[in-house]
């Protein structure tokens, strides 16, 4: 299976467990630096749902990169031909 034709739920699920990382280091920083688990767990909580949905469309976007570069290749060798004649 290629990138072109990932189905939308690997993305999530790849999202998803990405962020569970990123979160745990995000709620072990604000602790260290705050000592607060309160606080920490609050940040850890808005930083995943915040970061898994722009890591998801950011996900998402990048499955459509080799399909433009394609089209980009086209129009510039059509440019080119275009130009010659």
């Amino acid at each position: 299976m290629n990138s072109l034709t990932e189905p939308r739920s690997i993305s999530l699920i790849k999202s998803i467990s990405y962020r569970m990382f990123g979160t745990l280091t995000t709620f072990i920083g604000c602790y260290v630096f705050t000592g607060k688990v309160v606080l920490s767990v609050g940040v850890g909580i808005f930083d995943f749902f915040a970061k898994l949905v722009l890591f998801y469309f950011h996900e998402r976007a990048w499955v459509h990169v080799p399909a433009m570069v394609h089209k980009l290749n086209r129009a510039v060798t059509k440019i080119e031909k275009a130009e010659k004649s």
